[in-house]
């Protein structure tokens, strides 16, 4: 009664049914009823929110979404003085816990959510959504650098030379020895004395065609190529 006094009406029915409830119909049970009146109070108390701790809790560098969920509820049941479990705050809608979790999230996956689910921030979506939101785009993005790795790693396997260190193994790689010539460095097709000899047999033959008779022309010419053809 002497509490009742001074507490508004929603609470004075609150902390009435809560200790009849304790105490029972036989009303043996004041120890109980106590017990109540002292939770009440308890809950009453002034509740001291830790934002510091709050917004300093981040993902860090090699952790997932989920390893970095689960840090995440444990810092703000411990700091935001709720007493809900983890069930409960899974389906809270307010904007201070899902704002610091967003923010609390890797840049790249903080901003694709915001962009992709732009009603993030609604008042219908839960935590427990927009978590899991998190954890898709953090799948999507893996898979992505995954893909991009294997195309490197395959492009890197199959370039080979470069075109200016395979043009200059070209050049100085050695041709091998002329059987012509007997020297290195050249095939037979490119040995110079071969060209020569070979130049040289062609004016000999064209000196003694010319030294023919045109009979003797005429016969020779219809030998390599008959008429009529």
């Amino acid at each position: 009664m002497i509490v009742n006094v001074n507490l508004r009406d929603n609470d004075q029915k609150r902390l009435t049914e809560s200790a009849e409830r304790k105490i029972g119909d036989s009303q043996v049970n004041i120890e109980d009823g106590w017990e109540a009146v002292q939770t009440f109070l308890f809950e009453l108390k002034p509740v001291e929110v830790n934002w510091g701790k709050i917004t300093s809790c981040m993902q860090k560098t090699g952790e997932s979404v989920a390893e970095f969920e689960e840090r995440f509820m444990q810092t703000w049941t411990e700091h935001a003085g709720v007493n809900n479990n983890s069930e409960d705050l899974s389906k809270d809608t307010s904007m201070p816990l899902k704002a610091t979790f967003v923010n609390g999230l890797k840049p790249e996956i903080s901003q694709a959510l915001k962009m992709k689910y732009d009603d993030w921030d609604s008042i219908g979506t839960t935590f427990i959504q927009i978590f899991e939101w998190s954890a898709k785009i953090e799948r999507t993005q893996d898979v992505k650098l995954r893909a991009l790795q294997s195309k490197t790693l395959y492009n890197n396997r199959t370039t080979g030379y470069k075109k200016s260190e395979y043009q200059t193994y070209s050049k100085t790689k050695p041709q091998g020895r002329c059987r012509n010539c007997n020297e290195e460095g050249h095939w037979v097709r490119d040995c110079k004395m071969s060209l020569k000899h070979q130049s040289n047999d062609e004016d000999n033959l064209l000196k003694r065609f010319q030294q023919l008779t045109a009979k003797q022309k005429q016969t020779l010419l219809n030998a390599v190529e008959p008429q009529g053809n």
